[in-house]
């Protein structure tokens, strides 16, 4: 809805849109703000009742700009700092989230999945308390958490960190499958895809035969596609050192450093990373790139 009235450029619109400040998701709330000041061109307030005054005394003759201010960058929402933080460096931009998660065997590799799962526990025990959030995990079919969303309380805190650890990464990658059944049966707003590597089960498994699957399911539902490229945790030691084994030592963190970035530059290239990135964009997502946190852990 706010898109359509973001593009409805008309007085009319204004109003409605300041209403929408007052949503119980953030991610309206988020959006309002953007087409409040896309349409006005400044930054009317932080709550509906800052717009709504702002709009009192400026609306008789008020005159749109020529204009439209697209990308205004990030808004400073009264309490919108304490519904969201960052996960793996992603701004989700909403506190009704499901968490998509490739549970296939090479997410046991380089640390992938214990990376993922520390990477989620630190988000949720960090994010606000309007948080909903559900969890499926899919290897060769989708295993999700729960039916719905669940609030962000320390009971469901502590169950979804439970069901992670109790599920073993294990089989194929069936994306399609995952994606099908999750996105046609979740009432969050936001979908976090986090994947590292292409489908290799499923009814489609070609990276344009999953973006047009996707496109059709997401039609209607508008759900906001956030990816993760998961990839595996600090090697260095063993590609420099081919005669280590056992407890080899840690590489040093500038080297890490230096590999994270070489590995940010490169991954994006790749067939898959194309995928992911494409995907976000469709849907008005961004993509980034995960580190598995225990560098030591290989393939057998």
């Amino acid at each position: 809805m706010t898109e359509a009235l973001r593009g409805f450029h008309h007085i009319d619109a204004v109003p409605i849109l300041i209403d929408l400040m007052d949503d119980k998701r953030l991610r309206i709330r988020l959006s309002a703000a953007e087409g409040l000041r896309e349409l006005t061109g400044t930054s009317m307030g932080k709550s509906r009742d800052e717009c709504l005054a702002w709009w009192n005394k400026h609306k008789v003759g008020f005159q749109f700009p020529d204009f439209l201010l697209r990308n205004p960058g990030g808004f400073d929402l009264q309490n919108s700092a304490s519904d969201t933080v960052s996960y793996f460096g992603l701004d989700l931009q909403s506190d009704h989230v499901l968490f998509l998660v490739d549970k296939s065997e090479s997410m046991v590799w380089y640390g992938k999945w214990p990376g993922m799962i520390e990477e989620l526990e630190t988000f949720l025990d960090n994010t606000g308390k309007t948080f909903r959030f559900n969890i499926a995990n899919f290897s060769d079919h989708p295993d999700t958490w729960g039916p719905e969303l669940r609030p962000l309380s320390k009971r469901n805190r502590k169950d979804a960190m439970r069901h992670l650890q109790n599920s073993n990464p294990y089989g194929p990658t069936n994306l399609w499958e995952a994606i099908e059944e999750t996105f046609e049966n979740t009432n969050a707003d936001t979908v976090v895809l986090l994947s590292d590597g292409e489908a290799n089960r499923g009814n489609l498994q070609k990276p344009e035969e999953l973006l047009e699957g996707i496109r059709r399911i997401n039609r209607y539902a508008r759900l906001r596609i956030h990816t993760v490229y998961m990839w595996r945790g600090i090697s260095i030691p063993y590609e420099s050192d081919h005669n280590c084994t056992g407890n080899c030592p840690a590489p040093r963190t500038v080297d890490a450093e230096v590999w994270k970035e070489d590995m940010r530059q490169w991954l994006p290239s790749t067939t898959h990373g194309k995928m992911l990135a494409t995907m976000a964009a469709d849907a008005d997502g961004n993509a980034t790139i995960g580190f598995g946190n225990t560098w030591h852990v290989r393939p057998p």
